[in-house]
């Protein structure tokens, strides 16, 4: 926020009394940019309020123009939440694709890492890719041990079941 030149001093104020309210009240990182971004960028809040309505197309679109910013941070954020979207849609390959690019474009301008690794593997998962899935679900869980319970159960559930899967078998077919 500092860095942004594009921001107001007024912005930056109001952006800084944001955060600290956010981390006395305990609040996840991920959780303080979110709020944080759609107070500074309204066609983010807007995205985000589509992609509450559930107008997932709307969503996307916003998304996507915003995931091409010059702000880094609004650009991971915006393409972490189109990964969302498309995992709604159930567009595991789209999603796929947003993940990695959350991984290798995105990676030092977002909290989001973990989540998004988690996501990449439940997508791999979806799309068949067995041994890509178990890659990163195990990267996920020995890399992530303090991601939220719900994301290392999921993860694990997910591993025990891929790993079950015989090649060649009916089950693998």
């Amino acid at each position: 926020i500092a860095a942004n030149d594009s921001l107001s001093d007024a912005q930056r104020e109001q952006a800084a009394t944001t955060i600290a309210q956010l981390k006395a009240d305990d609040e996840a990182p991920s959780y303080i940019a979110s709020e944080v971004l759609m107070q500074l960028y309204p066609n983010f809040e807007d995205a985000m309020a589509a992609l509450g309505e559930e107008e997932v197309d709307v969503a996307v679109t916003k998304l996507s123009e915003l995931g091409k910013g010059e702000d880094k941070h609004l650009a991971a954020e915006a393409t972490y939440y189109r990964g969302r979207a498309h995992i709604m849609t159930e567009h595991d390959e789209l999603a796929l694709a947003v993940w990695n690019a959350i991984l290798e474009d995105h990676a030092e301008a977002t909290f989001r890492t973990a989540e998004a690794l988690f996501f990449k593997g439940m997508s791999e998962s979806q799309l068949l890719k067995r041994k890509e899935a178990i890659a990163s679900l195990d990267k996920f869980i020995l890399d992530y041990e303090n991601a939220p319970e719900r994301m290392q159960v999921a993860a694990w559930h997910e591993l025990e079941l891929l790993r079950a899967i015989e090649e060649g078998t009916l089950t693998d077919v």
